[in-house]
């Protein structure tokens, strides 16, 4: 692929942002908060932190997506270790279907303190991490995402310049066909602070030497230089260079850490309402550069394409109690999927996707004609016992396919 086919957000400015140094913001009140202040900012590209347990809502993505806002989905695990596949698979997949186009796996695998001491302690730590990375890099191909080298830590505890050689060489001799697809995340300053565009051309010079030509970079955050307040001129300065273009080879800059819960100094937004100055200073120049554009509406998903959670599988409930065989028969595809599982229709009209397991005896037609009433894409398991329930879960979970029609 040429590097102009790469995919950009409509409208492109170049400007990004990184989300939350967690997982816990993707609520309905934090997009209806967000998407404002960001289209305020010109802001196209936010890296979103996610885990496999708990994907990010498909409505958060959607209303990013219509703001013309590119979301790029970074898989940070707490320590370097091989991901289940098969949960990765899906994990991928879903994203895909919602439109995602960029995710990278894993986060300064250069550093120490992201490997167990006996994992980091031994020989050939890059061939190592490669035999966990290239599967994940095949399955977003495989997906249609572009796959994504993760972004080293400039002055790593391994060498930034030798490890990002490493991972190219063990892709060229393994799975030269990612090189196709294949984008590099870099940790770099704003245009006009610090390197300038050192690191973007450090980068694209190791990249030629082992792949022949340039791959497009994507700035993840700004890594070590995430230490203090944002200087708001320092910002400015870079909005104006971003309007003179950027080099054919990179996607976009970043500004850093977007807000924190924790008050870290580096975030734009604080835990107590506060904003450093260059908030206003961006959103002035901004505002400024639009004059004799017409200014785009904010988009919105209706209420009920807004869900909080993706997939819930909701499992029938008598007077009795509940079924041991229905819970034994969805073992398998529980810990294959991840889906949120419970009995309450109200809690299931909160999901995207809703699983509903047993005939209608144990969860009543009603109930799922205002699931789907509420929005919920709804599909119901059932058969003849509990046996055949879970013939057809296990076979789902086998192929890796989350749902039958849906």
């Amino acid at each position: 692929m040429r590097l102009e086919e790469y995919p950009r957000p409509k409208n492109d400015t170049g400007i990004g942002f990184r989300y939350y140094k967690d997982t816990r913001h993707y609520g309905e009140d934090d997009l209806d908060f967000w998407i404002p202040e960001l289209k305020a900012m010109g802001v196209s590209w936010l890296i979103l932190l996610s885990d496999c347990a708990h994907p990010i809502p498909q409505f958060f993505i959607q209303e990013l997506q219509l703001n013309d806002i590119e979301p790029v989905i970074g898989l940070h695990p707490p320590k370097v270790k091989p991901f289940n596949q098969d949960t990765l698979k899906s994990v991928i997949e879903a994203y895909a279907q919602v439109g995602v186009r960029y995710l990278y796996a894993y986060y300064e695998p250069n550093m120490m303190d992201q490997w167990s001491w006996d994992d980091w302690s031994q020989p050939e730590l890059v061939k190592r991490f490669m035999e966990m990375l290239i599967p994940c890099l095949v399955r977003m191909q495989e997906a249609g995402l572009c796959p994504s080298l993760p972004p080293l830590r400039s002055g790593g505890n391994y060498q930034e310049s030798a490890f990002l050689r490493e991972m190219l060489k063990a892709i060229r001799s393994q799975k030269e066909f990612l090189f196709e697809t294949l984008v590099v995340c870099v940790q770099a300053p704003p245009l006009g602070e610090g390197w300038g565009f050192y690191p973007f051309e450090r980068y694209d010079r190791i990249i030629n030497g082992e792949v022949g030509r340039s791959l497009p970079l994507l700035v993840t955050d700004n890594g070590p230089l995430e230490q203090n307040e944002v200087n708001a001129e320092g910002v400015v300065a870079s909005a104006a260079r971003l309007q003179e273009g950027l080099p054919r080879h990179l996607l976009n800059i970043s500004f850093g850490l977007l807000a924190s819960q924790e008050g870290s100094p580096e975030a734009w937004y604080k835990p107590d309402g506060g904003r450093t100055p260059a908030v206003q200073a961006l959103k002035e120049f901004w505002q400024r550069s639009l004059q004799d554009e017409p200014v785009l509406p904010l988009q919105k998903l209706s209420t009920g394409e807004r869900k909080g959670i993706y997939h819930y599988l909701l499992f029938p409930r008598w007077e009795r109690g509940v079924s041991e065989r229905y819970w034994q028969a969805a073992f398998n595809y529980v810990k294959r999927f991840l889906p949120t599982c419970g009995f309450e229709p109200q809690e299931a009209a909160s999901a995207h996707y809703v699983t509903i397991i047993g005939n209608s005896q144990g969860v009543d037609e009603a109930v799922e004609a205002d699931l789907r009433a509420s929005g919920c894409r709804v599909e119901r398991i059932s058969g003849l016992d509990g046996e055949e329930i879970k013939r057809i879960l296990d076979g789902l979970a086998r192929v890796g396919r989350r749902f039958r029609n849906l």
